[in-house]
């Protein structure tokens, strides 16, 4: 069963035995139960930064190319939450054809990209879009060769940044059956915090063996290229 942002604190102050009880809200605590709202959003943003990856964090996006315009922007992209590309994931189609069209984006480190269409006459060349690229310095998407007025569909993933836990309603947006996760994580900040050696060490065992097992469900597999 999903715990709100609320329900998990409960359940820290629970499990860690914490004086005065459940509490009604998470929003403006102090003392002891302000760190437990804390230590619960602590314990949720580490778990996803263990790996930027996870395909939980897995989103799609979609966007139409303008003439003449090679570089978009995360936000001219419809994305307020990246962080980061699944560069390999991107295709497009012309727009006025349909997903018929459609065809893989090969995938570029910017240097590549750069010395390829960022290069003299290659700059001002116009047509549909084989390549795909990232600007260091702000994460756009860089197209090559620059979209010309044809007009295409761009279509791919990303991994969204880590959410927060902030109202008493907040959802972690992993799998239910994971969320006791987030608690072990944070009896293991109480346990520190207090000297609670026995508050850590359930946290820890207990934190080790789920964590193992979204490790194993959430990761894509590895796999060896062709010979």
């Amino acid at each position: 069963m999903a715990m709100t942002n609320l329900q998990l604190v409960n359940k820290l102050i629970q499990k860690a035995g914490v004086s005065g009880g459940a509490i009604t809200t998470c929003q403006n605590q102090t003392g002891e139960p302000g760190r437990c709202v804390a230590w619960i959003d602590e314990a949720w943003v580490s778990i996803q930064e263990i790996h930027p990856n996870w395909d939980w964090m897995r989103k799609d996006v979609s966007f139409t190319t303008t003439d003449g315009q090679s570089s978009y922007t995360p936000a001219q992209c419809g994305v307020s939450d990246l962080g980061e590309w699944k560069l390999d994931s991107f295709r497009t189609y012309i727009t006025s054809v349909g997903v018929a069209s459609e065809v893989f984006l090969g995938e570029l480190a910017y240097d590549r990209y750069r010395d390829t269409y960022l290069y003299g006459n290659m700059r001002n060349v116009k047509g549909r879009p084989i390549s795909i690229a990232v600007g260091p310095s702000d994460l756009s998407l860089k197209l090559g060769l620059t979209p010309d007025s044809v007009g295409y569909t761009v279509n791919g993933q990303y991994f969204q940044e880590p959410q927060h836990l902030v109202n008493d309603a907040d959802v972690p947006s992993f799998q239910s059956k994971y969320h006791m996760l987030i608690v072990y994580r944070a009896m293991m900040y109480y346990g520190a915090y207090e000297a609670a050696t026995e508050v850590y060490q359930e946290g820890q065992t207990n934190y080790n063996d789920l964590v193992r097992r979204l490790n194993n469900e959430q990761l894509q597999d590895v796999t060896l290229g062709s010979l």
